[in-house]
């Protein structure tokens, strides 16, 4: 059973997320899909939790709307460009590790380039992106799909790396 990770920013995409989110448990179970608002208890800690769902994923998918990229802190600067963000963090883990990552445009979202990233962040910018702002139901059709297939992908990699 695949395990797949969705990120995304509360105040950009957070509705996308959660329909992303019952797309993918309706297919797998829902204790194969984390979502920080259901995956995280009162009280743990947040920062290692999502650390373990990212390690344990088969894939994440990065939910991209129209501000994902220029989204501030309170004192206006980019919070993509703290290395605290905690989208960043996840989407740095995710690349370094060498998981299965897909951007998914929601909302008109275009694909930021690499320039305009965070240099750990550059390589999703060569990522093939689902573009889900046309019919959300045929844009997700493939999606269950892709995520299925992503386990024997990973396990062969690991296997390529031991030896």
């Amino acid at each position: 059973m695949p395990r797949a990770y969705i990120s995304y920013r509360r105040a950009d995409s957070a509705a996308y997320a959660g329909r992303l989110y019952d797309r993918l448990a309706g297919e797998f179970g829902s204790q194969s899909v984390f979502l920080d608002v259901s995956g995280i208890a009162p009280g743990e800690a947040f920062g290692s939790v999502i650390d373990d769902a990212i390690r344990t994923a088969d894939i994440v998918i990065v939910i991209i709307g129209p501000r994902w990229l220029g989204a501030a802190d309170a004192s206006a600067a980019r919070r993509l460009d703290h290395p605290d963000d905690f989208v960043r963090r996840e989407v740095a883990t995710a690349l370094a590790s060498g998981t299965y990552v897909i951007p998914v445009l929601v909302d008109g979202a275009v694909m930021p380039s690499g320039a305009e990233l965070p240099s750990e962040l550059a390589p999703l910018a060569l990522r093939n992106a689902l573009d889900l702002t046309g019919d959300w139901n045929r844009g997700t059709e493939h999606l269950p799909s892709c995520v299925a297939s992503t386990r024997s992908r990973r396990r062969g990699r690991r296997r390529l790396r031991r030896r």
